[in-house]
């Protein structure tokens, strides 16, 4: 298995530090580079020969901050995963994040086993979000379908999916293959007129799928 290139972006000396020496501590998670302003990341992303497979990145940075930041992150390298560091908990900051492509949202409290069950959804393709969003926050698409399109079994789908439930979990919890939790997916994404994994999480909670 191949070390897992990670970047740090903060502007707090402490976190930076705090995070370097958890991520050095964890086996197949490499450090490849820290910047403290969204400036700073971007141009030394723009720079690298080989780009990291996922940024660590705080919300509030001084300069053109983690919202700006994340916007260009995701226009410029969109192959790049993106999670989101913050003391922040509520739902603004969270459905801004989502509405620019965050694949995920951590708090700062983070443990160690939290954060690497976020990585590691995040690397798979799924997403990771802190427990407790309000459920009525504001969908971020004006054109997804109601979700009485849905049928019982996709509802139910799509609350393990909100709940953070990788794909094998669902498979197992169901009595189903991963193939076919994939075209559950898939197929809620395209009843919902959803783009993406981290858009279906949003949906669930603020359609009170849960």
């Amino acid at each position: 298995m191949r070390p897992l290139k990670i970047f740090i972006a903060d502007d707090h000396q402490l976190v930076q530090e705090g995070l370097s020496s958890l991520i050095r501590g964890i086996e197949h998670f490499t450090l490849v580079g820290a910047a403290s302003t969204g400036e700073e990341l971007i141009s030394t992303l723009s720079r690298a020969e080989v780009l990291p497979d996922i940024c660590i990145l705080d919300i509030e940075m001084p300069g053109q901050g983690g919202v700006a930041t994340l916007r260009i992150l995701k226009e410029r390298f969109p192959a790049l995963k993106v999670l989101i560091l913050t003391m922040h908990e509520e739902s603004f900051y969270v459905n801004r994040v989502i509405k620019e492509g965050a694949d995920g949202y951590l708090h700062k409290n983070l443990n160690r086993d939290s954060f690497i069950e976020s990585i590691g959804k995040i690397m798979k393709g799924e997403s990771f979000f802190v427990q407790g969003l309000d459920a009525t926050t504001p969908s971020p698409a004006q054109d997804t379908a109601n979700p009485d399109v849905l049928t019982p079994r996709e509802k139910h789908i799509l609350r393990l999916i909100a709940l953070g439930k990788s794909n094998k979990e669902i498979a197992k919890e169901l009595h189903i293959s991963h193939r076919t939790v994939d075209t559950h997916r898939n197929n809620l994404m395209h009843k919902l007129n959803i783009s993406s994994s981290v858009l279906l999480v949003h949906y669930a909670y603020s359609n009170n799928l849960l």
